[in-house]
């Protein structure tokens, strides 16, 4: 099985197509919604990172919108928190991301902003 770190690493380098093999590979068995210590997903780290093609990879793939990490955050949180706003609307529109999910503060991803 692809250790998450090494997956987390493609995805924090812009290595779509290393982790498409991965993820790709039945051999390797990759569950796509595994989470790191701070229980973020592959696709948060990609939102966070302002990735599109790897996000639109993780997406087609069947990753979830709606997982939230330790803080209660979605990877819309991460989007509309670091203003990445297409990217946030790419996200509700194809990914089936839930602009109403409050994080443990009790915001919405709108609310994220600085």
């Amino acid at each position: 099985m692809a250790h998450l770190e090494k997956l987390m690493s493609f995805v924090r380098h812009n290595k779509n197509e290393e982790l498409c093999a991965c993820l790709d590979d039945p051999d390797e068995r990759v569950n796509i919604d595994r989470v790191d210590k701070n229980g973020n997903t592959l696709l948060m780290v990609a939102t966070q990172n302002h990735n599109k093609r790897i996000v639109k990879s993780l997406l087609r793939r069947g990753a979830s919108a709606t997982i939230r990490n330790l803080h209660g955050d979605t990877a819309l949180h991460h989007a509309f928190g670091l203003s990445y706003d297409e990217l946030g609307n790419y996200l509700i529109a194809k990914g089936g991301a839930d602009d109403t999910i409050l994080n443990s503060e009790g915001l919405t991803c709108y609310e994220m902003h600085k």
